[in-house]
């Protein structure tokens, strides 16, 4: 078989490292599910939205902008890269469930399903609930993403958090604290 026809039958990518043929990849392409996609040191977070025969679309995070498409091939490539170097640099501070189900994407896996509602962001205004008032809880509300904070008139601290649906439904469910409002976040 010449060179010619061996490169019009694959697909392959060039690199640092030369020209390499892609596919043979384990890693499961399934609805509804994060990786990290990228080549680079910083690969960006991403949902799978529809799979078809030869392409896959998603959404990269904060997942408010439309749809892109890939082929497998490339896709697959661009997620195992991505994944695994996630995985490398901030594997042991990830949430465990996240964590072990891309390393069961890679392997070929379902994966564990994601809401991609879960990680729009919200802007929640909180107080200390009744009977943790005399508390600090600015390292608590650190637990739920980015803090800023101003006095009320009444003495009490607001703490604003910037973060997302996920985390709310967990502030939610934590009795230090008292959400008073929840808006759109950017």
């Amino acid at each position: 078989m010449s060179l010619a026809q061996q490169l019009s039958e694959a697909i392959y990518s060039i690199g640092s490292t030369g020209l390499r043929k892609l596919g043979g990849s384990k890693v499961a392409i399934v609805k509804d599910r994060m990786y990290w996609l990228g080549a680079s040191s910083s690969p960006n977070m991403i949902i799978v939205t529809r799979v078809g025969d030869d392409q896959f679309w998603y959404k990269t995070y904060p997942f408010t902008g439309r749809e892109v498409g890939i082929t497998n091939d490339i896709g697959k490539d661009l997620i195992e890269k991505g994944s695994r170097t996630h995985l490398k640099m901030y594997g042991k501070h990830m949430d465990r469930a996240e964590k072990k189900s891309i390393e069961d994407l890679l392997q070929g896996g379902k994966g564990k399903k994601v809401d991609i509602r879960d990680f729009e962001p919200v802007r929640i205004t909180a107080v200390a609930a009744k009977g943790h008032e005399d508390e600090d809880l600015w390292r608590a509300a650190e637990r739920y993403g980015g803090v800023g904070g101003r006095d009320l008139p009444d003495g009490r601290m607001a703490y604003e958090i910037n973060s997302d649906r996920k985390a709310l439904k967990l502030m939610k469910k934590d009795k230090r604290f008292e959400i008073q409002k929840v808006e759109k976040g950017k």
